[in-house]
């Protein structure tokens, strides 16, 4: 059970440290006894734990009264859409502006251009060569993307510069 869970039916809940990054933490706007932060941190940082440290530290205690994503990895709240623009675009036929293509998701892992053929050898479960001058020396996995731009799979390396289709789409 997640500990925000057991807080709810009030049992005392005792969190382990977990180390997180804190890339930028500035201070926006003062409003009264009320302060806007912006915080860029890493994933697993517990905001409301920031909050109470720096109240402790300023000897006044603090709280968080409202908390905002702007971001998670890839994706920025700008790509957002409301449930009645998400309508608006389904009713014109345009759904598909509001949707991440597959193929630009997992920015980290290099993608590749595969043609018709290995397209077809890759949704049989072949394994898949990839030229050496395309991918990161050692890397793991790669982005097997069609060349009409659609993702077909991702795969895992199990030789240099050949790799097995773990997810195929």
């Amino acid at each position: 059970m997640r500990a925000y869970e057991l807080v709810r039916r009030h049992v005392e809940v005792q969190l382990e440290p977990v180390p997180v990054t804190v890339h930028e933490l500035k201070l926006i706007e003062v409003r009264g006894s009320e302060a806007v932060l912006l915080a860029r941190c890493s994933g697993g940082t517990y905001m409301r734990s920031i909050a109470h440290d720096l109240g402790q530290a300023m000897g006044c205690g603090a709280h968080l009264s409202s908390l905002r994503r702007l971001g998670s990895g890839e994706f920025r709240i700008e790509q957002a859409r409301t449930i009645e623009q998400l309508e608006a675009l389904a009713a014109e036929g345009r759904l598909e502006e509001a949707v991440v293509p597959a193929a630009q998701l997992l920015p980290d892992i290099p993608a590749v251009w595969v043609d018709d053929l290995v397209v077809n050898h890759i949704r049989q479960g072949r394994n898949f060569p990839v030229s050496p001058f395309r991918t990161d020396k050692g890397g793991r996995y790669v982005k097997a993307v069609a060349r009409s731009g659609a993702l077909v799979a991702i795969g895992e390396a199990v030789l240099p510069n050949l790799y097995h289709p773990t997810v195929v789409l």
